[in-house]
C-alpha cells in the first residue's frame, strides 16, 4: 500500500476520464478548503477511500 493523494491548502485535485486509485491507505485525502473532484473514475482496494477531516471546511456535492 501507498499513502495516497493529498490537498492541501486550498490545493485542488482532479481524478477524471477512467482513471484508478488502488490500494491506498487512504485514495483521497482532502485538507484545509481543498478542492477535490472525481469524475468516472474509480477508488479500488483502499482502506479508504475519501477522507475529509471536519476541520477542513464545509462538503459541497455537485
Amino acid at each position: 500500500m501507498w499513502r495516497g493523494i493529498t490537498a492541501n491548502l486550498k490545493s485542488r485535485v482532479m481524478i477524471s476520464e477512467q482513471s484508478t486509485v488502488r490500494d491506498a491507505n487512504v485514495a483521497v485525502l482532502a485538507k484545509n478548503k481543498s478542492v477535490i473532484t472525481i469524475i468516472e473514475s474509480k477508488l479500488l482496494d483502499n482502506a479508504r477511500n475519501v477522507v475529509i477531516p471536519t476541520t477542513s471546511g464545509k462538503l459541497q456535492w455537485m
